[in-house]
């Protein structure tokens, strides 16, 4: 399992995408916050090749929303609320696996 800090930057990143959204937020103060918390961010969560690849591309993707009219800023940062979720998923998540023949049977 990840991090605390990784689970961190997440909630942090959810919680500026749905101010913004409520209209508490500019997208100038969303990316400076989101690059202050990356350089926060650990080297070993960020020396696990997949996080770095799924979480650089997240970074790219929001950083770009500085330049782009309104009606798409807000695509992107509800697609980044989905992002989010996903890398919650896939990172924070424990998978359990299920081993149905050490199941006791019933008659």
């Amino acid at each position: 399992m990840l991090s605390l800090l990784f689970e961190e930057f997440l909630d942090n990143r959810e919680k500026d995408f749905i101010e913004y959204l409520r209209g508490k937020k500019d997208v100038f103060s969303i990316i400076y916050r989101m690059e202050k918390d990356l350089s926060v961010l650990e080297d070993d969560i960020l020396s696990v090749k997949e996080v770095s690849e799924k979480l650089s591309l997240f970074v790219d993707y929001i950083k770009e929303i500085e330049n782009l009219p309104e009606k798409r800023i807000r695509i992107r940062v509800n697609n980044g609320l989905k992002m989010i979720e996903k890398m919650r998923e896939w990172f924070l998540v424990e998978k359990l696996k299920c081993d149905a023949e050490k199941l006791p049977q019933y008659p």
